[in-house]
Order: C-alpha cells, then sequence, then structure tokens
C-alpha cells in the first residue's frame, strides 16, 4: 500500500504563507503595484483615439498612433486581449500626456 509522508512544520508554514495566484495577479479594472490600470492594447488605442490621436499604420502587432499634428508618435503593442505590463503603460502615458485611466 501506499504510504504518504508526514508533513512538516515547515511545509505546514509554507502552505500558510503562500499567497494563491490571484492574490498576486491583479485582475483587469484593479490597479497594479505602480498605481495604473490594467488595460489591453486595444483599450488603449480605443482611450487615445477618443483624445484625438489618429491610427497611422500598423506593423505586425504594434499599432502606430499619432496625435494630430503629426509630431508625436507613439507605437501600441496590440497582443490580443493580453493586459500591457504596468511600465508600458507609464511610457505610453507619459509619451502622449494622457493620463489612462
Amino acid at each position: 500500500m501506499f504510504q504518504s509522508t508526514p508533513v512538516t512544520g515547515r511545509q505546514k508554514r509554507l502552505k500558510e504563507v503562500t499567497p494563491l495566484p490571484s492574490e498576486i495577479i491583479p485582475l483587469k479594472g484593479e490597479v497594479s503595484n505602480r498605481g495604473l490600470f490594467l488595460m489591453n492594447g486595444k483599450a488603449v488605442i480605443s482611450k487615445l483615439k477618443a483624445a484625438g490621436w489618429t491610427l497611422r499604420r500598423i506593423s505586425g502587432s504594434h499599432h502606430i498612433l499619432a496625435n494630430a499634428d503629426g509630431s508625436k508618435i507613439v507605437p501600441i503593442p496590440v497582443h490580443g486581449s493580453r493586459d500591457l505590463t504596468p511600465g508600458t503603460l507609464a511610457a505610453i502615458e507619459r509619451q502622449t500626456g494622457i493620463r489612462l485611466k
């Protein structure tokens, strides 16, 4: 017959302390560790279009947007429904001057 090994005190403590994946990764609409909301590329593009930015071209999975006078160009990665990382969102906000929340 199969005998189970006894669980040590260390294994119990690790099991109690280890957070669930849902506790580590914020869900859509929640604030990430940098204070930015998680968004995918399509949502970012719709916010920028509402602010007057236009789609200039698409290069692979990156949509290139330009402001009204064409002086600023910003690439937005669109990888399906995958959320952009907080650093990428911060860079887009910095380049466009538009708050994405």
